[in-house]
């Protein structure tokens, strides 16, 4: 147990580092989704809007999502909240060199909700803020 708290503590101490601050506009998302209401099956989603991803160098902002994310390098972020109706965890990847961006959402939901629970992967273009 010991051991366990200080690998978690030394995670966290890296998880602190500061790195590049950057500022992204995330357009074109499309991918697949598959979610329990729907047995499961692939499908076709997507995002008709854009989304601003904020890299603030220990930490990052997505507009439009209330999930606190972590900044685990310069080009990826991630976080997960939780609620008494769901549950989230979600990524997202930038390749600056492709002007690409990879996400990802899981999603379990209790109840009323759980039809809901599933996953999306969408890849999109990524702009550098002006």
């Amino acid at each position: 147990m010991k051991t366990l708290a200080f690998l978690l503590l030394l995670l966290l101490s890296f998880s602190a580092a500061a790195f590049e601050k950057s500022c992204w506009v995330l357009t074109k998302l499309k991918g697949v989704g598959t979610y329990q209401s729907h047995d499961y099956k692939l499908e076709t989603d997507g995002f008709s809007h854009s989304i601003t991803l904020i890299f603030g160098g220990s930490g990052a902002i997505a507009s439009g999502d209330s999930i606190g994310l972590s900044q685990s390098d310069d080009y990826a972020a991630a976080g997960a909240a939780s609620n008494a109706n769901f549950s989230v965890a979600e990524t997202y990847l930038v390749n600056p060199m492709s002007s690409t961006v990879l996400y990802t959402k899981s999603t379990f939901g209790y109840g009323a909700f759980i039809g809901m629970t599933g996953t999306k992967m969408f890849t999109g273009k990524a702009t550098k803020c002006r």
